[in-house]
């Protein structure tokens, strides 16, 4: 008796507990320089409610109207000196990334709380994208610290979308970059 209660009480709790799954998306933008359709993956618990989050997505980098000169002023604020490196700016936005950020790789790179556990490669990786010259010794310790504060994972992670260039996760970009100037 006791055991069907607790049944009944998980039954009655469990539909209110989202389960995210990685979703395939389509965000539209219709101006800016990130103009285009870009194809990709979110953490979403159901495939409404990606959509709405790809529809609103759409909707900020129309209002950014982002430019490529936007996108330099962001990435020249990532500090490569702490990594030992110097500063290599693209001419373009990564426009992908500005759509999408961390996109999920699989089920399992969505946390219970519906954020892509972002990986710890790809962490360097992005370093690695706008730093040149690093030290591969400092950017290790970097990961590794980022690591053990549970902000980057070595498994079941998402990582960045696919290298194309305009601009959109600006204020996602504009909190990394300071994030990363930040931490000592």
């Amino acid at each position: 008796r006791g055991v069907l209660c607790a049944l009944l009480v998980v039954q009655a709790i469990l539909p209110g507990l989202a389960q995210y799954s990685c979703t395939e998306v389509e965000v539209t933008i219709s101006t800016g320089d990130c103009a285009g359709t870009y194809d990709g993956r979110t953490c979403a618990s159901s495939q409404n409610e990606a959509n709405d989050w790809a529809a609103g997505r759409a909707l900020f980098m129309e209002a950014e109207r982002a430019t490529h000169d936007d996108c330099r002023a962001e990435y020249s604020k990532i500090d490569c000196e702490r990594y030992g490196g110097t500063k290599k700016i693209p001419d373009m936005c990564w426009c992908d990334y500005e759509v999408f950020g961390v996109q999920c790789d699989g089920d399992s790179s969505c946390a219970s709380n519906g954020d892509t556990r972002i990986c710890c490669k790809m962490l360097k990786n992005y370093m690695k994208r706008y730093c040149a010259n690093m030290n591969s010794g400092m950017l290790d310790d970097w990961a590794d610290a980022e690591k053990a504060a549970g902000r980057c994972y070595d498994g079941d992670c998402g990582a960045a979308g696919v290298v194309s260039f305009s601009s959109m996760l600006i204020g996602t970009l504009s909190a990394l970059a300071l994030a990363f100037t930040q931490r000592a």
